[in-house]
C-alpha cells in the first residue's frame, strides 16, 4: 500500500470516528433529553440533583426542588388535539424557562409535568419567590390556531435538608406537596412541611394496616336509611363502612377512604362492602316481608369504574350469590369519579354494562361537581343526590339562593324522569321545605344516624310516626 492510499485510510478512519462519536452524543442526549421540548428529562434531572446534594453537603446553600403539573391537561388536550397541546408545552417551557436564573435546571418529568432544580439560593424565601414567578409567568393568554386559552399550574415545593440522601426522596416530597396544592383548588404552591411529612407518614402507617384489615376481618357496615317523603317511610338504605382498627379503634371513612383510593385498595375495600352489604339486606329481606322492596346503595369510586370488566365481574358474581334483585341495587357514583382526567372512558363503559345489569345508577353530590345535563342524559342515571351544602339553608329566613337552586334541580330531574334525594336532612325545617319543593326523598340525622345492622333492624320495625315529619 502506498503512502497516498494510507492516508486516505487514515482519513476515512478519522471520519468514521467522527461519525461514531456524533453518534454516540446524539444518542446520548436522545436518552436525556426530552425530544419535543429540548428539556433535560428525569433522569439528567436526578443526576444534576445528586450533583447538587453532594456540593450542599460541603458548601451549605438551599437546593430546592419544584414540582409542577398542568391543571386539567387532560381537557384542554382533547380540546386543542395532540398536536394544539404540544404546541401549549413546548410555549408552557419557553414561558418557564424565561423566568429561571440561569443556574437552575427545568426538565420534563412526565406527560404534563416539569420540575425545577434550584441551586445556592440565599434563603427559603427565594424559593417562594421562584415559585411564585412560574405560576405568574402563564398569566397571559396562549393561543394555537384560531384558539386562545390560559393555562394553569400547581407547585409543590421541596426544601433539601440532611435526610435527602437520594434525589427521589426530595422529588418524592416535592410531589406531596404538589398533591397538596391541587387538592387545594390548583393555581397556588405549596411547601412540603414537617407537619406534611408527618401526616405523609401516619398515612403510610395507615395505608400498610389498611392492605391487612379485610383479611382480618376488621371492617363494619353501618346503614344510613333514606325516607320516602312522600310515603313517610324507609325506602332504602345506604351502606357506610367503618374499621374497627386494633390502635384507633373505630375509624370513620374520612380516616382511611380518600388513603384507600389513592393506593387502589379502595377495590378490595369496596367489593367487601358491596359483597356483605349485599348480603346482610338479602337477610332482611328473608326475615321480614315488609322489607322486600327496600333498596341498598352503596358508594363506587373512580378507581372502581377505570376497572369496569373488574367491577362488572364482582357486581355480577354478588347478585348471584346473594339473590338481591338488580333493580334494588343502587350504585352511587360523584360527579368528581365521572370527570376523574385519564378514566372518564372506562368510567362511561362501566356505567352502561352496569345499567345492562339492571342495577340503578346515583349521581351523589350534585352541584358540587362539573356534571353536564348531557352526560345526565347521555348515561341515564336513576337519581340524583343533593349535596349537603344546598340543603343546610332551607327554611330559614334567609335561605338565599339554595332554595331557588333546589327547586330549579327537582323540576330538571323531574323532568328527566330522575328520582331526587336531599343529602344532610338535619331538621324539620328542612324536611318542611323539601316536601313543599317536592322532593321525593331524604336522609340524616332529623331520621337517624347511620345505624349497625341491629338497630337497623329495630328502626325498620318501628312505627313510622316516630320518625316522621312531626
Amino acid at each position: 500500500m502506498t503512502e497516498d492510499e494510507l492516508q486516505l485510510l487514515r482519513a476515512a478512519l478519522r471520519a468514521r470516528e467522527r461519525r461514531i462519536a456524533d453518534l454516540e452524543r446524539a444518542l446520548h442526549r436522545q436518552g436525556m433529553y426530552d425530544p419535543l421540548t429540548g428539556l433535560p428529562n428525569r433522569e439528567l434531572l436526578l443526576d444534576r440533583l445528586d450533583h447538587a446534594l453532594a456540593m450542599a453537603l460541603r458548601h451549605p446553600s438551599v437546593t430546592a426542588v419544584i414540582q409542577i403539573d398542568v391543571d386539567r391537561f387532560g381537557r384542554l388536550n382533547d380540546w386543542l388535539g395532540s398536536e394544539g397541546g404540544d404546541a401549549a408545552l413546548v410555549e408552557l417551557s419557553r414561558r418557564l424557562r424565561a423566568v429561571l436564573r440561569p443556574g437552575d435546571t427545568l426538565a420534563r418529568v412526565g406527560a404534563d409535568e416539569f420540575a425545577v432544580l434550584c441551586v445556592q439560593l440565599e434563603s427559603e424565601r427565594a424559593v417562594h419567590d421562584v415559585a411564585t414567578r412560574l405560576l405568574t409567568a402563564l398569566d397571559e393568554p396562549m393561543s394555537t390556531g384560531d384558539r386562545e386559552f390560559v393555562l394553569s399550574v400547581s407547585a409543590g415545593v421541596a426544601l433539601a435538608h440532611d435526610g435527602h440522601r437520594r434525589p427521589g426522596d426530595l422529588l418524592a416530597d416535592a410531589n406531596s406537596a404538589l398533591d397538596r396544592a391541587k387538592r387545594r383548588g390548583g393555581m397556588r404552591h405549596e411547601i412540603f412541611d414537617a407537619e406534611m411529612r408527618s401526616r405523609l407518614v401516619d398515612r403510610l402507617q395507615i395505608e400498610n394496616e389498611l392492605r391487612t384489615a379485610v383479611e382480618r376481618d376488621e371492617l363494619r357496615l353501618e346503614y344510613q336509611p333514606i325516607i320516602g317523603l312522600r310515603e313517610g317511610r324507609i325506602v332504602g338504605v345506604e351502606a357506610l363502612v367503618r374499621w374497627d382498627h386494633p390502635r384507633l379503634g373505630l375509624v370513620g371513612p374520612d380516616q382511611f377512604v380518600d388513603i384507600a383510593e389513592e393506593s387502589g385498595l379502595i377495590r378490595r375495600v369496596g367489593a367487601w362492602v358491596l359483597r356483605h352489604a349485599a348480603a346482610e339486606v338479602a337477610a332482611l329481606r328473608a326475615e321480614d316481608p315488609s322489607t322486600r322492596e327496600l333498596e341498598l346503595a352503596v358508594n363506587l369510586s373512580a378507581r372502581q369504574l377505570s376497572r369496569p370488566d373488574t367491577l362488572i365481574a364482582t357486581v355480577t358474581e354478588v347478585l348471584e350469590e346473594t339473590g338481591l334483585p338488580p333493580h334494588l341495587l343502587a350504585l352511587e357514583i360523584t360527579e368528581s369519579a365521572l370527570v376523574d382526567e385519564g378514566h372518564e372512558e372506562a368510567a362511561e363503559e362501566g356505567l352502561a354494562q352496569l345499567r345492562a345489569l339492571g342495577v340503578r345508577l346515583v349521581l351523589d353530590d350534585f352541584g358540587t361537581g362539573y356534571a353536564s345535563l348531557a352526560q345526565l342524559k347521555r348515561l341515564r342515571f336513576d337519581a340524583i343526590k343533593v349535596d349537603r351544602s344546598f340543603v343546610a339553608s332551607l327554611g330559614l329566613a334567609d335561605e338565599g339562593e339554595d332554595a331557588l337552586l333546589v327547586a330549579a334541580i327537582i323540576h330538571m330531574a323531574t323532568a328527566l324522569g330522575l328520582t331526587v334525594v336531599a343529602e344532610g336532612v338535619e331538621s324539620s325545617r328542612q324536611l318542611r321545605r323539601l316536601s313543599a319543593l317536592r322532593c321525593a326523598q331524604g336522609q340524616g340525622y332529623h331520621f337517624a344516624r347511620p345505624l349497625a345492622p341491629g338497630r337497623l333492624r329495630e328502626m325498620l320495625a318501628a312505627p313510622p310516626a316516630s320518625w316522621s315529619q312531626a
